[in-house]
């Protein structure tokens, strides 16, 4: 089982390092929301390293002519877009019995079933202007929307890659909150550290030992292990530009 912590073990941890057991300077209210801005500050470093740790799946069935559609409300940013012009094997709005992983490359779906979406280009308005059979672009508008280009003319389905926003830690989380997060390889002496010094600025004291702590997890522990997790499956150089233009190099049927 993986290693997490909760809240209430980041608080304790949190005034024990600066010495703030029992006196009451910083309240719960405070201490709460200056360990979310750590967390969601640790998050988007860590995020920006390995994408992979955090990606998740969302999916939607296209209406002729509908251009724009609602992503997640957690939605941070765009991996890959992909269309499945026949529609999602097997029917429905997801890929196969609520699975959003599912391979269609090796399940039941060939590789011609899918078009990676490219994402769009201003410039490339001209290349557009025209009909086409199906969409090939794809554009965030907005931190909420994502518009398919050219204009659908019937239902397909696209699958969306892509990087959620960091869920709130909570005692008693509701929606788009959690009870405990992952605390792996010193996240959560990270987000420690990074409050404590938070601490120490409010009160006008120096900072420079939390920070330089912090720091030194972030080289010596997350840095060296995030996004190596898997040795027999190292980082690959991967050609996107060619893999984007086969159909303008008569490679796509």
């Amino acid at each position: 089982m993986a290693y997490t912590v909760t809240l209430a073990e980041l608080r304790t941890a949190c005034l024990e390092q600066s010495d703030e057991q029992g006196y009451g300077y910083i309240d719960t209210v405070q201490l709460d929301r200056m360990i979310n801005r750590s967390w969601a500050r640790l998050y988007g470093r860590l995020a920006q390293l390995s994408e992979d740790d955090f990606t998740e799946a969302h999916t939607f069935t296209t209406e002729a002519g509908r251009d724009q559609y609602l992503l997640p409300g957690l939605f941070l940013k765009v991996r890959s877009v992909e269309l499945y012009p026949g529609g999602f094997p097997g029917g429905g709005d997801s890929l196969s019995s609520g699975d959003p992983f599912y391979d269609p490359v090796y399940g039941t779906a060939s590789a011609t079933d899918v078009r990676r979406l490219r994402l769009f280009d201003l410039r490339e308005r001209p290349r557009l202007s025209g009909s086409r059979a199906e969409p090939t672009h794809y554009r965030t508008i907005g931190s909420d929307k994502i518009r398919i280009m050219p204009v659908p003319s019937s239902a397909m389905g696209v699958l969306v890659w892509y990087v959620p926003a960091p869920r709130q830690l909570a005692a008693s989380p509701g929606p788009s909150q959690v009870s405990s997060i992952d605390a792996r390889a010193g996240w959560d002496d990270w987000i420690v550290y990074d409050v404590v010094a938070k601490i120490a600025l409010k009160q006008e004291q120096d900072a420079a030992t939390p920070l330089a702590l912090r720091d030194s997890v972030w080289r010596e522990d997350i840095e060296a292990l995030v996004g190596s997790t898997d040795e027999a499956d190292p980082e690959r150089v991967l050609d996107i530009e060619g893999e984007d233009r086969r159909e303008e190099w008569g490679l796509t049927p």
